[in-house]
């Protein structure tokens, strides 16, 4: 009988922690803001333990269609962004690019492939998606390319192995914007985060790349949490001291 009762409460708690842990977690939707004219940061999320963690991407819309940058993290949400665009922007999305082959840059590349949208990539990315389980992005973006896509011009830069080997920024020149990606860490960003795939020393010398060829960035968009400006490299180079000199 002690038994019983005590398997029972058991089993009675266990389901409480279950439904508990349930409504914690509520299903995740995607957060689109506007920028700047014809640009919008989509934001998704991902449960760490039970807190929503953000991922910032890019949305651009052109006389030419709207290019995505960086995947939300998951496909549902990525087929939230496709429904955003539809409904709102009424334009094809042309092209999604990720700017690395993580999580947060290609996680719902498999939605956007279903819809039939190109999804592009450096060579480099498009190898390192295949290795990490994930379907190839076509592997025709340069390092260092201009893409016309009429009133919007979108540069893709490779720096080099920074957060990753394979990371690039985009650059709008006509908004001042910088896309950092994972590269660029926000001002509320204590650490650098996960560095088993980075290079710290030549992480530094990239973002000092940056700082140079994009010294007219007004608007910076890290990968993670809140954007702001060129301030950010500097504070993601602090960052980068901090971890070496330990």
């Amino acid at each position: 009988m002690i038994t019983f009762r005590a398997t029972g409460l058991a089993i009675t708690l266990s389901l409480l922690t279950a439904v508990v842990g349930y409504a914690q977690k509520k299903p995740l939707k995607i957060k689109v803001t506007k920028i700047a004219k014809n640009v919008y940061v989509h934001t998704s999320y991902k449960y760490r333990g039970s807190t929503k963690f953000p991922s910032n991407g890019l949305i651009i819309k052109t006389r030419k269609g709207v290019w995505v940058i960086d995947t939300p993290w998951s496909d549902d949400q990525s087929n939230q962004l496709i429904a955003w665009v539809k409904k709102n922007l009424r334009k094809p999305i042309a092209q999604v690019i990720p700017t690395h082959s993580q999580e947060y840059g290609l996680g719902g590349i498999r939605a956007f492939l279903a819809a039939k949208i190109p999804v592009v990539s450096t060579k480099l990315t498009a190898k390192r998606a295949v290795k990490d389980g994930y379907p190839s992005p076509k592997p025709i973006l340069q390092k260092n390319q201009m893409i016309d896509a009429g009133n919007v011009d979108i540069q893709i830069f490779s720096p080099g192995w920074g957060h990753t080997p394979d990371n690039i920024v985009v650059y709008l020149p006509k908004q001042k914007l910088l896309f950092g990606g994972g590269l660029i860490k926000s001002k509320v960003t204590k650490d650098l985060g996960h560095t088993k795939e980075a290079h710290l020393k030549y992480w530094k010398r990239g973002l000092r790349t940056i700082e140079s060829k994009f010294s007219q960035a007004e608007i910076v968009i890290p990968a993670h949490q809140e954007w702001g400006n060129m301030e950010l490299v500097e504070h993601t180079m602090a960052l980068l001291d901090r971890k070496m000199n330990r």
